[in-house]
C-alpha cells in the first residue's frame, strides 16, 4: 500500500513539467486584462497536447512538425511552417496567447515581438500578446 502512495505523489510531483493544467488556471484567472477565449492559440517551436485539452479548444501550430506532419499536410491551415511567418501575424492581433519554450522567449525579446509573460513552468512560458 505504501509503495502506491508513493507512486501516486511522485507522479504529482511531476506534473508541472508533464502538464500544462496549472498554465491554463494563471491564464483563465488573467483579471488585467482578463482572458480572452475566442483570441488566437499558438504553439510556438513545441506541441503540449495538454494544452489544448485543458483550453478546450485547438491551437495553432507554429514551426512545429514531428508526428504531427501528417495531419499538418492533410490541413495546412492548422499550422505556421516558421517562426518569421507567424511574428507578423502576431503583431497584427489585438489579442493572442502562445506557449513558447525559454529559447522562443528569448527569440522574441529580441527581436522586440510585443507579447507579456503569463506564466511560467520550468519547460514553457505562456505569453499574451498584450
Amino acid at each position: 500500500m505504501v509503495t502506491i502512495q508513493l507512486i501516486f505523489c511522485a507522479n504529482d510531483a511531476f506534473r508541472v513539467t508533464r502538464s500544462a493544467a496549472d498554465l491554463v488556471t494563471v491564464l483563465q484567472n488573467e483579471r488585467t486584462p482578463p482572458f480572452d477565449a475566442n483570441a488566437p492559440v499558438f504553439q510556438v517551436g513545441l506541441y503540449d497536447q495538454t494544452l489544448p485539452f485543458y483550453l478546450q479548444r485547438t491551437t495553432t501550430l507554429v514551426n512545429f512538425r514531428d508526428e504531427l506532419g501528417l495531419g499538418l499536410d492533410a490541413e495546412p491551415t492548422k499550422g505556421i511552417a516558421h517562426e518569421a511567418d507567424w511574428i507578423p501575424r502576431w503583431r497584427s492581433l489585438p489579442q493572442a496567447y502562445a506557449l513558447v519554450g525559454v529559447d522562443t522567449l528569448e527569440t522574441l525579446q529580441r527581436l522586440d515581438v510585443p507579447l507579456r509573460v503569463v506564466a511560467r513552468d520550468p519547460r514553457r512560458i505562456l505569453i499574451a500578446r498584450r
